[in-house]
């Protein structure tokens, strides 16, 4: 079984990074860690990729829930 988190973030560069080090730290941690950045005008993306997982990012009108649309099929292979 393959473990994917997906942690939604909207201008959480002040705690992103200690999420994301919460998740690697785990028992059994996730092979993915996507963080769907909600429109976010901080560092939260950049924090996030800088620490190795993937982003997506939503901007204006395009929602967090489309984002997650197009990532669940693709991981369920």
């Amino acid at each position: 079984m393959r473990i994917t988190a997906l942690v939604p973030a909207h201008n959480e560069e002040a705690q992103i990074g200690e999420t994301i080090q919460s998740l690697y730290g785990q028992r059994r941690p996730p092979e993915t860690i996507i963080v769907i950045a909600d429109n976010c005008t901080d560092r939260t993306v950049e924090i996030a990729r800088g620490m190795g997982v993937q982003v997506y990012e939503t901007v204006e009108l395009f929602s967090a829930g489309l984002a997650l649309e197009r990532i669940l099929p693709a991981r369920a292979r």
